[in-house]
């Protein structure tokens, strides 16, 4: 019966060390449960996280690519558009420069040939009542002289007629000189401000992250 108790009592003793290593052992599966749970929703989470990233990254119409693209077109059609218009500028300029110097060659031709034509008229003015005046006794050739003396007078009728129209065309010529010059100066406003929006837009697009 004495060993029998010693038996007992070894085994109440195995049993209680069996009972702590079972506690033990149950307590580490639910800790490491609670671990590989913890692992499982981090893993679910990240994978979230790279489907977002991936969405936010590949997206065809908002995705950081389409984006950059859609920045890289901008600045492709920024740049294009200053080139344009300072080609078309510099055509317009060359264009406004041949002109002016087409409309002041012809104002100097014409303000030359109304000075020539003025002073001949001038002259002929001079010399036609000196030829039409009557004398006691003529010479033979006294009517030839008048003949000669109307037409005179005629040529200055004429010739002022011609007169006033260079000079109208020459006015016409100013004016237009006028507003070419007017043209140019609002076409190089206008150029000058698009230019700034197109430097402000590139800088903009050049800050877009």
């Amino acid at each position: 019966l004495a060993e029998i108790e010693k038996i007992l009592a070894i085994i109440e003793e195995e049993g209680k060390v069996d009972k702590e290593n079972l506690d033990w052992c149950n307590s580490e599966r639910e800790e490491n449960h609670k671990i590989l749970e913890a692992h499982i929703a981090a893993i679910e989470t990240l994978e979230q996280e790279i489907s977002d990233l991936d969405t936010l990254i590949n997206d065809p119409e908002t995705g950081l690519l389409a984006q950059i693209k859609q920045t890289e077109d901008a600045l492709t059609a920024n740049h294009e558009s200053q080139v344009t218009e300072t080609a078309q500028r510099s055509e317009s300029n060359m264009n406004y420069q041949t002109n002016i110097a087409n409309i002041v060659e012809a104002e100097d031709l014409l303000a030359k040939a109304i000075k020539v034509l003025k002073a001949h008229y001038k002259y002929l003015e001079e010399v036609a009542p000196s030829l039409s005046q009557e004398d006691p006794a003529p010479p033979s050739t006294w009517e030839d002289e008048k003949d000669v003396a109307q037409g005179f007078r005629g040529q200055s009728e004429k010739g002022t007629q011609v007169i006033e129209m260079l000079e109208f065309v020459l006015n016409e010529s100013k004016k237009e000189d006028a507003m070419a010059h007017q043209d140019e100066e609002k076409a190089q406003h206008s150029y000058e401000d698009s230019m700034a929006e197109l430097k402000m837009e590139e800088a903009d697009l050049m800050k877009t992250p």
